[in-house]
Parts: C-alpha cells; sequence; structure tokens
C-alpha cells in the first residue's frame, strides 16, 4: 500500500466512525442522558477515540521524522559549508600558480580556465568623513554607487577609495 493510499485509508476510516458515531448519537440522544453517559456510550460503542489516537501516534511519528531531518540538514549544512570552502581553497590555489606563472588560460577536457580582471571595488575606509551628498535624503544611507560613480571620474571623496583591479578565476565547463 502507498503512503497517499495509508493515509487515505486512515481518512476515510475516521470520517466513517464519525458517522457510525453521529447515528448512534442521534439514536441515545433524547434527553433523558447527561452528556457525560452519551459520550461513555459512544466511546464503547465507535472507535472514533482510538482512531483519533492512531493519528496522534502518526503525529508524533511525523514529527520524531521533521526533528531527525532538521538534526540531518543542520549536520549536512556544516558539511556543505566545508566542501564550499575546499573548493575555494582549491580555486584560490589554481588562481595563484596561474598568476604567478603568467598562464592566463588553460584549457582541459572539461574546462577552460582563464584569469581575468575584476572591476574595482568600493571601499568605504571612514563613512563619517564622506560628503553628505553621497547619502540618500530619505534615510542617512549612503549611495555606493554615486560614490563609485565620483572615484571612477577621478573624483576626491574623502572617507573612500577604489580598491585596487584584482583578479579572479573564471572556470567555463565544456
Amino acid at each position: 500500500m502507498t503512503k497517499k493510499a495509508y493515509k487515505e485509508n486512515k481518512v476515510n476510516s475516521l470520517k466513517n466512525e464519525l458517522t457510525v458515531w453521529e447515528k448512534i448519537k442521534e439514536e441515545i440522544d433524547d434527553g433523558s442522558y447527561d452528556q457525560q453517559t452519551i459520550l461513555d456510550t459512544l466511546e464503547g460503542e465507535t472507535d472514533l477515540f482510538g482512531l483519533v489516537g492512531n493519528l496522534i501516534d502518526e503525529i508524533d511519528e511525523q514529527l520524531i521524522m521533521v526533528d531527525g531531518l532538521k538534526a540531518r540538514i543542520q549536520e549536512m549544512s556544516g558539511r556543505k559549508g566545508r566542501l564550499e570552502k575546499t573548493v575555494d581553497s582549491i580555486r584560490t590555489v589554481i588562481l595563484a600558480v596561474m598568476d604567478k606563472a603568467e598562464i592566463p588560460k588553460i584549457v582541459t577536457d572539461t574546462a577552460t580556465i582563464s584569469v581575468k580582471q575584476t572591476p574595482q571595488k568600493l571601499l568605504i575606509n571612514n563613512e563619517a568623513e564622506i560628503e553628505s551628498k553621497f547619502f540618500t535624503k530619505s534615510d542617512p544611507v549612503l549611495n555606493k554607487k554615486m560614490i563609485m560613480s565620483a572615484l571612477k571620474d577621478e573624483e576626491d571623496v574623502i572617507g573612500a577609495s577604489l580598491t585596487p583591479k584584482g583578479i579572479t578565476l573564471q572556470v567555463r565547463k565544456s
């Protein structure tokens, strides 16, 4: 039986038991019995409480699975981070070797590896020294695009400068 069929079977059993519950309640609820007596009778005559109990057990099992998956995801997330660091380290070593050996491009069976220039990045040295015209007026937040443009136009911006051009590794899969 598939999981879907299993769940549908449980839901159908519960619906059927509820129908039986309602029929019996209609037959015995004539006003001569108190509510507790009616509930006790219905509990004894149907399996509604048992089915609900089974569904609660199912919820508990699902929550145990959720907790296990959370722990596994956390564990795998740590592993993912370590693998990403390894990839970054390998790329850094390849970049350093290619840069030192002055090799601009390597073609392999699976990839073309090239050293390329990166654009300058904005470096805020001291935000407090930057002129107010570089802040957006609604909120006192720096307009970094404006600062970048001014610096590229060789305008002096006290408190900001451009980093030197860098290099990065580009890998294109064949």
